[in-house]
């Protein structure tokens, strides 16, 4: 909810991850999951706006440092290690109920990690122990052919979506709170920069890229090919 202070109105996220934290509680509670975790919503930067490798969330204890060791994502001033369980702010307007599977699923890998199952592997392919955790969870996974194998090689098995007892729970028992999630952020989209022009040589197979002042079309840019001493021809394709 917006707080009016003066001139600036603040829209906060507090809603939207005390909602994360509930669900995460309600849907961890009795499976055994312990450990200490920091959930946050922030950019998923080029993850997030790729269509190859949009990406809803992730969780993740670290990464290993020069010397071998897991680094921490996250830690208390006493030295607690966190694991981070994030949700992407550029994908924060869907539905409530795409983004409470996108906690259940961040939750999977939680459990994951809790209970040391490698799910992934290093390129973010989802093997089949996600999948039957996955389902563990009240979850689908979709995306697979008549045989059952995953039809995105990349992806595996982490194509989920919520399963009927799942949603039926979500919207009768848990009941999530719509208004939470209000606010998200806005994809950017860089424009990309015009091609530079390529130059053929006629008689030779050797060729050259413009530069920067050649993009603007200009017929009278002339490039001479050093080996035949022709003019070569501009293609902008």
């Amino acid at each position: 909810m917006a707080k009016q202070s003066d001139t600036i109105t603040i829209h906060s996220l507090r809603r939207g991850l005390a909602e994360i934290e509930r669900l995460m509680d309600a849907t961890l509670a009795n499976s055994g999951v312990t450990g200490h975790v920091v959930p946050t919503i922030q950019s998923g930067g080029r993850r997030a706006v790729s269509p190859t490798a949009k990406c809803y969330g992730w969780t993740a204890r670290g990464y290993t440092g020069d010397d071998g060791k897991l680094q921490p994502l996250w830690s208390t001033k006493e030295g607690e290690p966190l694991t981070e369980l994030t949700l992407v702010a550029e994908h924060m307007n869907r539905s409530t109920m795409a983004i409470c599977e996108t906690v259940i699923h961040e939750c999977v890998h939680l459990a994951a990690i809790v209970r040391n199952i490698k799910d992934t592997s290093k390129g973010g392919r989802h093997n089949k122990k996600f999948k039957f955790l996955a389902e563990s969870f009240g979850l689908v996974v979709e995306g697979l052919d008549i045989e059952g194998k995953p039809t995105n090689k990349a992806i595996g098995y982490g194509l989920t979506a919520l399963g009927p007892e799942r949603t039926e729970w979500l919207a009768l028992q848990f009941q999530p709170d719509e208004s939470a999630f209000n606010t998200f952020r806005n994809v950017l989209v860089k424009p990309k920069k015009p091609a530079k022009p390529r130059f053929d040589c006629q008689q030779c197979d050797e060729f050259v890229y413009g530069h920067d002042e050649t993009r603007d079309g200009r017929d009278a840019t002339n490039v001479i090919c050093g080996a035949c001493m022709v003019k070569m021809v501009r293609h902008d394709d």
